[in-house]
């Protein structure tokens, strides 16, 4: 309803009261209370419908990386309405211009509504800029103890934000949340003097403060803390066991050796996957029985499995090689791999014999296995053995070849990286091009700044890898000639390599480059009607249907429209039936969504990061990256609990059923089909 109508409605009704028997206290009440209700309903209506335009332009500039010509800091300035200025403050945190830290240094001073505030911290956060942390730490002294400043002091580093966020952390008063907030991110530091306040909370009666804690703990990676975490790896919760295990740095005592070989039986997967790693790690392989091995190698989760397989390798015992042989015809293909790389570990002597008939085996996967394998064995055996594969069909083979013969350098290699740069395969022209430039004997010897120029000339050579991977060579390079073409990158079609080039110029020459914003493709309509759709549903539902069963996911557009916008439309023309999670790391992440099941692939076209408050825990869906704006179709689901990815990848969903069947994917697992329910 607009303004004249209101004032019109106003005049109406006064008429009516005064010739209605005259003016009365009563009836200038029912008049006054009248207009507040027709004053509030318009500005509802307002809010509604006026805004959404302002918020699709948020969205739009956001989207584009552009801050509009100052439209963005204006929206975020003097808009009239706090939720407008809130969305303007979140999209300056997904650009990350340092050019914005005055405004919202400003925003953050003297902005009356908290949200707002707190946008603005989490956006200095992001931006990183080290003139915030003054100002971010007199907000959180005063009236700003909210999660956003204390991530924004974490991600800023300086040692006046540690002491702010120590002092907090000491403060007898402090609420358990604030408490959680700060343990997430002052690892960080890396000040083994946070140790003892840590360990206080590590012994606290709420589990996840617990849980929090010795996350804090593990991440700071601190001698110190050697005794609190053994302690702990008995506790009754088995994630803490799981953490306090990864953390351990040393193992002091015998008796603490005992304790962490009787995790090796422990009933949690992960417990018993940190445990092998640990004593991998901290230098105890080839003390162990064999037997207490090779039990978690025959049966169970198959993550155990391989990652005991791998454990066998540098366990220093050759009786192990007859197990390992057996498994080189197992029914999985991960134990096939990790067994053809222990043999390798084990008996380097042997293994070419024993794996050469692998070089020629029809599943790329063995192959790739194996041409790792002779990577680790030095000799001329092995130096051969790679040279016959130079010329498997798979790029992934030839790409793990290229990075072994690099470290080798034998005769005809020079002529071989000369042929991968001109290799249909976008995968192998870029390795070659990344190992060119390691040598620059290599690098001179095939001219490489000549042949750059003349492939960036050439519209084949258009894929987004390669051409990143042209700046990052061009860069370490750093010779007069490589500067023109990394000028001329800086108005590159694509905003991803247009972007990294004037980066790494910066980096060179200190010379900062405009560039020009994403073409998106999509008109401000376009975004309104997004955003209209949102507010119309009740929720947004997928259904990952895998061959061990279904993983729920519930999708967050209202903190990432663009992303689940984009994953719902991939989902629904069925471009990830058939795909593989083509990437898990054990108690980290499972990763899928690449079509070429091996990480290199996607849809054709990249789409930007949009960071939000959502913090990495245990069932996190998100956008898997190789650089901001770098997503497409790949995407993660965490094992566990993940904070130090906060603020640098989108979280648009999170898992709701169907964590124990996250729990067992095995890399090369298939997805069926996703399904998507929009809720009414």
């Amino acid at each position: 309803m607009g303004r004249e109508a209101i004032k019109s409605i106003k005049y109406i009704l006064l008429i009516f009261l005064i010739f209605n028997k005259g003016i009365t206290m009563y009836k200038i009440l029912i008049v006054f209370c009248f207009v507040i209700f027709i004053t509030m309903t318009s500005a509802f209506t307002k809010s509604a419908e006026e805004y959404l335009t302002e918020r699709a332009t948020i969205l739009m500039l956001e989207d584009q990386r552009s801050l509009g010509d100052g439209k963005l800091v204006k929206l975020l300035r003097d808009h009239e309405n706090p939720s407008v200025r809130q969305r303007a403050a979140l999209a300056l945190a997904r650009i990350q211009d340092k050019e914005t830290a005055p405004d919202l240094i400003s925003a953050l001073q003297t902005d009356l509504e908290e949200n707002v505030k707190r946008d603005a911290a989490f956006a200095l956060g992001q931006i990183r800029d080290s003139s915030a942390v003054q100002p971010l730490i007199d907000y959180l002294n005063s009236e700003g103890l909210h999660w956003e400043t204390i991530d924004a002091l974490g991600k800023i580093g300086t040692d006046p934000a540690f002491f702010a966020l120590f002092q907090l952390l000491s403060d007898p008063k402090i609420s358990k949340k604030r408490a959680q907030d700060v343990m997430r991110v002052i690892w960080k530091f890396k000040k083994g003097s946070v140790v003892p306040l840590v360990t206080r909370y590590a012994k606290n009666n709420d589990i996840q403060t617990r849980r929090i804690a010795i996350y804090c703990l593990m991440r700071l990676r601190d001698p110190s803390a050697n005794d609190i975490l053994f302690k702990l790896i008995e506790d009754k919760d088995s994630y803490i066991r799981s953490l306090a295990v990864a953390g351990l740095q040393s193992i002091g005592k015998l008796e603490n050796l005992k304790k962490l070989k009787k995790l090796l039986k422990d009933e949690d997967y992960q417990v018993q996957i940190n445990a092998i790693r640990a004593l991998r790690r901290l230098g105890f392989a080839n003390i162990l029985k064999i037997d207490q091995i090779l039990e978690l190698t025959e049966k169970g989760d198959t993550n155990v499995r391989v990652t005991a397989i791998d454990f066998l390798g540098d366990i220093g015992n050759e009786a192990a090689v007859p197990y390992l042989v057996s498994y080189l015809n197992d029914s999985n293909v991960r134990v096939e791999q990790a067994a053809i790389l222990a043999i390798g570990k084990l008996i380097p002597k042997k293994a070419p014999n024993f794996l050469a008939s692998f070089a020629s085996h029809p599943d790329w996967r063995l192959r790739d296995a194996t041409a790792e394998a002779f990577q680790q064995i030095e000799g001329d055996d092995t130096t051969q053995l790679l040279m016959a594969m130079a010329e498997d069909s798979n790029p992934m083979v030839q790409a793990t070849i290229l990075t072994a013969l690099s470290q080798r350098q034998p005769q005809g290699f020079a002529d071989i990286i000369a042929e991968r740069l001109d290799h249909p395969d976008p995968l192998v022209r870029t390795i070659a091009l990344g190992i060119s430039a390691e040598f620059p004997e290599l690098a001179d010897s095939l001219r490489l700044t000549s042949i750059l120029e003349k492939k960036y000339a050439d519209p084949i050579w258009r894929d987004v890898d390669f051409l990143r991977e042209t700046v990052d060579v061009l860069a370490k390079l750093n010779a007069d000639s490589t500067f023109s073409l990394l000028k001329k990158m800086t108005k590159d079609e694509n905003y991803i390599v247009r972007r990294q080039a004037a980066d790494r110029l910066f980096e060179l020459t200190g010379d900062r480059v405009e560039i020009a914003p994403v073409q998106t493709g999509k008109s401000l309509i376009d975004y309104e009607n997004l955003l209209a759709a949102n507010k119309d549903s009740r929720g947004v539902r997928a259904d990952i249907i895998t061959t061990r069963g279904t993983i729920r996911l519930q999708l967050f557009p209202e903190e990432a429209c663009l992303t689940v916008h984009n994953f719902v439309t991939l989902a629904q023309k069925g471009y990830y039936d058939g795909v593989n999670f083509h990437r898990v790391a054990q108690n980290f992440v499972i990763q899928a969504g690449c079509p070429l099941g091996n990480g290199w692939g996607g849809p054709g076209y990249t789409i930007r990061c949009e960071i939000n408050h959502r913090h990495c825990e245990r069932g996190a869906v998100g956008m898997a990256l190789s650089g901001k704006d770098t997503g497409g179709s790949q995407f993660f689901i965490t094992h566990s609990p993940q904070y130090h990815l906060d603020g640098g990848y989108t979280i648009f969903g999170e898992v709701v059923e169907g964590m124990d069947t996250v729990d067992q994917i095995v890399q090369y697992d298939i997805i069926e089909t996703i399904k998507i329910k929009f809720l009414d």
